[in-house]
């Protein structure tokens, strides 16, 4: 059963060791600027936490907790708040997206992404094919991209893809 759980341990392993970076850059006295520090986080810190971020998105919620606590250990030091302010404020006063959402827009892209470049592909594969390696018909594959969109409220890429299925 894929738990998720040494992907998203190493993630949190790599994070760590760039947020270990940001707390050397905290202390210098010339690096005292939220801009500059949040910049780093975005390149170094959040790069990571992202990366193939989609394909754990139904992980267990512990896990994905974990990488919440990354990031709110990031940006608590950017910012320089007190301990026990939350997440969330931190977000907005950072203007930075929740680790969830930003998961789903990345599956969405991803997923829009592969039905464009492979519709031709996905469209053609036989239902021999399918039944010999588990893999989704075009149709099929089609339908659960379009139920899956139409559950996250995303009308105008539903729109997108049932032109480009039409096409």
């Amino acid at each position: 059963k894929l738990s998720w759980n040494e992907n998203i341990t190493d993630v949190l392993n790599k994070a760590l060791k760039r947020i270990n970076i940001l707390r050397c850059l905290v202390s210098l006295p010339w690096c005292n600027n939220k801009k500059l520090l949040l910049m780093f986080y975005n390149n170094a810190v959040r790069s990571i936490l992202d990366y193939s971020s989609y394909s754990y998105h139904w992980a267990k919620k512990s896990l994905l907790n974990k990488l919440n606590s990354i990031q709110y250990r990031a940006l608590k030091m950017c910012v320089g708040v007190r301990l026990g302010t939350s997440l969330a404020a931190l977000e907005v006063n950072c203007h930075i997206v929740p680790l969830a959402l930003r998961r789903e827009e990345l599956l969405l892209k991803h997923l829009l992404q592969v039905f464009i470049r492979n519709k031709k592909c996905f469209l053609n594969l036989s239902i021999e094919s399918v039944m010999n390696t588990g893999t989704l018909s075009g149709l099929k594959w089609f339908e659960l991209v379009r139920d899956f969109l139409k559950a996250k409220k995303c009308a105008v890429v539903v729109r997108t893809i049932e032109t480009l299925h039409n096409y």
